[in-house]
């Protein structure tokens, strides 16, 4: 069987899911303390919708915030053909993330 969620499993404390409202859910893991009080802030912040959050908000603030994060969507093939569209958009998700990675 296929792992979906591919996260070093050294250290790791704890997972974080982001699904409400979003177009991909988002996991983050955490993996001390400092990052689980980061991921305890954006869930209480994401809860009360006092920010835009969106799939991209969530990735970026992880990315400027040095927390490993994973978009969940199953690229197989059945899924491609039966939406391509949300598939585009998620590899355009993917690209501009790209971008603020490098």
């Amino acid at each position: 069987m296929r792992r979906l969620l591919k996260f070093k499993e050294d250290n790791l404390t704890g997972l974080h899911f982001f699904t409400e409202n979003l177009e991909f859910p988002v996991v983050a893991a955490s993996y001390d303390e400092r990052d689980k009080q980061r991921l305890s802030w954006l869930e209480g912040n994401f809860r009360s919708m006092d920010y835009d959050y969106t799939t991209e908000n969530i990735c970026k603030w992880c990315i400027s915030n040095d927390i490993e994060f994973q978009i969940i969507y199953p690229c197989g093939i059945r899924n491609i053909v039966r939406n391509p569209c949300r598939y585009l958009a998620y590899l355009r998700l993917k690209r501009k993330l790209g971008k603020i990675c490098n």
